[in-house]
């Protein structure tokens, strides 16, 4: 029977935590190493920030975290003789952290961290082009920093014959999407799409999503535009995605044999928002498994998705949430 290879072998299993989140990358200050309290603080401080959506730390409690750094520093080392040079040090941040966060009832957002796919064009003096690091490299690497400071990715189109052919430099420029909508189809109908125009010292952005999202502004600095742009897209998935608090939901799996209960472990291991599970009952049909879990409904949902061996069923009675397990 089912039900006792559950009891066994499922019982209660820890949160996975995504690891690229917990690893930091800084430029070290002259004469200090990772063991600097400053640096660690500093690491621990950017971690927080991913997980919560917060760029500026505000909460006492979340700062008090950051007093004891070097508690939540696993290591820290050089990935190469080129950072070791350039004196770019990774620090590894114990994924404890997250599970301390979570204990703060704090929204943390841990995936998914989707691409955000950004149609842009760039005139700094000579004419419009696409955004590319040799036709903007000051404003390519501050979005870049950004990408890797928040973790969530940064796609750019290829710009080849294909896109020309459908979007229009001018009706781009006007903020006239048509072109766009049909060439992200090829890449991911969620976009970004818009302007910068360089005037002497200031940069003016002006963009819209496809959700028609707006960001107008001009900007002292590349660095300032990469931030509030990369602000502009955290604050909706933060709203979105992230998960806070306890509570419990029962998911009734379907299609389970004794042979895939180990593929079942390890899809509840990389949910997001998941605490622990364990089995309440099993038949011929189904194995009801319940989750300790701060995620709402439609969030498990959305999780549930990315995985492309369940698919989703109408839930009876007793389930939250019924899936059907296809291995």
């Amino acid at each position: 029977m089912l039900h006792f290879i559950f009891v066994g072998l499922l019982l209660i299993m820890p949160k996975a935590w995504s690891n690229s989140i917990y690893d930091v990358t800084v430029e070290l200050p002259a004469q200090q190493d990772g063991n600097s309290l400053a640096v660690q603080q500093a690491a621990v401080m950017q971690v927080i920030a991913r997980l919560t959506g917060q760029p500026e730390l505000r909460d006492g409690r979340l700062l008090k975290l950051t007093d004891n750094a070097p508690q939540w520093v696993a290591s820290w080392g050089f990935d190469s003789e080129i950072n070791e040079a350039s004196r770019m040090a990774t620090l590894k941040i114990d994924p404890g952290l997250g599970r301390e966060l979570s204990l703060l009832d704090v929204p943390l957002w841990t995936q998914p961290r989707p691409a955000q796919w950004l149609w842009l064009l760039v005139d700094q003096g000579q004419g419009r082009q696409p955004l590319s690091k040799t036709a903007s490299p000051e404003l390519w690497q501050a979005l870049q920093q950004q990408a890797q400071y928040w973790q969530l990715p940064l796609a750019e189109p290829q710009w080849d014959e294909q896109d020309r052919s459908l979007v229009n430099f001018s009706e781009l420029w006007g903020l006239f999407m048509d072109g766009v909508q049909q060439a992200a189809m090829r890449y991911d109908p969620r976009y970004t799409a818009g302007r910068v125009l360089k005037v002497g010292e200031q940069w003016q952005l002006s963009i819209k999503t496809h959700d028609e999202r707006r960001l107008n502004q001009s900007y002292p600095s590349a660095q300032a535009l990469a931030r509030d742009l990369f602000s502009f897209w955290v604050a909706p998935l933060v709203a979105k995605y992230a998960i806070a608090g306890q509570g419990q939901a029962d998911v009734a799996v379907y299609g389970l044999n004794p042979a895939s209960y180990a593929q079942l472990i390890k899809w509840l291991r990389d949910l997001d928002g998941v605490d622990r599970a364990w089995p309440v009952y099993s038949d011929d049909t189904r194995t009801l498994i319940r989750l300790s879990t701060g995620a709402r409904i439609e969030q498990l949902q959305a999780l549930l998705l990315q995985q492309a061996k369940v698919e989703l069923l109408e839930p009876g009675e007793d389930e939250s949430l019924a899936v059907r397990w296809q291995p």
